[in-house]
């Protein structure tokens, strides 16, 4: 589907992500066993921005889009950042429970894994240890990304 090369493993990309940092090898396989293969075509949307589900996704394949919808300029998308294998999204509605931020939508052929809420929920119940190094895991990826977006502004700004 993409560049040779480009393509992730599932489990490279969890590490890659963060998503695995401090998970035990029992951790790192129950994710493993409730990830669901996607495969989305070129231009296809993956998750509409007010969406209200809050499944986690990780790319593993292609490139991906995240768009916010400008309402005033004639419905246009702008796109605010690009994931490539080894990113998470879907995060934020997935801590918070609001609807979807942004919308997300395949730039090229691409393949994602879908963590489902549900199952994590449960898990995260059921193991608090689990939830805990999850929930810290998660921590860390927002974290970085709003950095991310601090920097970008602050660029603009200077």
């Amino acid at each position: 589907m993409n560049q040779p090369g480009v393509v992730v493993e599932i489990k490279e990309a969890l590490h890659k992500s963060g998503l695995w940092a401090n998970l035990t090898d029992e951790y790192k396989e129950y994710i493993l066993t409730i990830a669901v293969k996607q495969e989305f075509r070129k231009d296809e949307e993956i998750i509409s921005e007010v969406n209200r589900s809050r499944d986690l996704y990780l790319v593993t394949d292609g490139l991906i889009s995240v768009c916010l919808i400008v309402p005033f300029e004639e419905r246009r998308a702008e796109i605010v950042d690009q994931l490539r294998p080894g990113f998470i999204f879907g995060d934020i509605s997935f801590v918070d429970a609001a609807p979807r931020s942004a919308s997300v939508v395949a730039v090229e052929d691409s393949v994602v894994y879908k963590l489902p809420e549900e199952a994590l929920r449960e898990k995260m119940e059921a193991d608090h240890d689990f939830g805990y190094l999850l929930m810290l895991n998660i921590a860390g990826i927002l974290a970085t990304k709003i950095r991310q977006a601090n920097f970008v502004l602050r660029d603009h700004k200077l």
